[in-house]
């Protein structure tokens, strides 16, 4: 979805399905983004860098804009991606203040529908119910924050 206010070939809003879960996550405002980008570049390290470097040279040859868009889903989605990052952030988390304080800046403009409370699922937004929402599920939190980090720069 795009707004009025947003530059031309910008997605506002960004939705996606991951585990039978729907999360929404929106496009950064350009301060936060430059906030959080070192702090992303610290967990990282340079070894994640490189990573989402070759990425995105992949994506960059696809077609059409929105193409490119799929392209970088898909590739952020795999496993093969998801677990070195994953790696990456264990290791370098503590350089950029916690995993914990990085994921929740990550995800703090995302939402989910299917959020339990008690034997409702609702949609909320995520850091709300942050720990009983990942209760058990840390790499499914980690898919998350991949792509809600991607989502939230309108492809990183």
């Amino acid at each position: 979805m795009t707004t009025d206010n947003m530059p031309a070939g910008v997605t506002e809003t960004h939705t996606t399905v991951i585990e039978g879960l729907t999360y929404t996550a929106h496009t950064l405002p350009a301060t936060r983004a430059l906030n959080l980008l070192p702090k992303l570049a610290l967990v990282l390290g340079a070894e994640g860098l490189e990573l989402f470097m070759r990425l995105e040279a992949q994506a960059s040859e696809a077609g059409t804009p929105e193409e490119r868009s799929d392209l970088r889903r898909a590739l952020m989605g795999s496993p093969e991606v998801v677990a070195p990052l994953f790696a990456y952030a264990c290791a370098n988390a503590d350089a950029a203040g916690g995993f914990s304080a990085v994921a929740r800046e990550i995800l703090q403009a995302t939402t989910c529908t299917g959020i339990k409370i008690g034997s409702n699922a609702i949609e909320a937004k995520v850091c709300d119910h942050f720990d009983d929402h990942f209760k058990g599920r840390l790499m499914h939190l980690f898919h998350v924050c991949v792509w809600a980090a991607q989502a939230s720069f309108d492809a990183l």
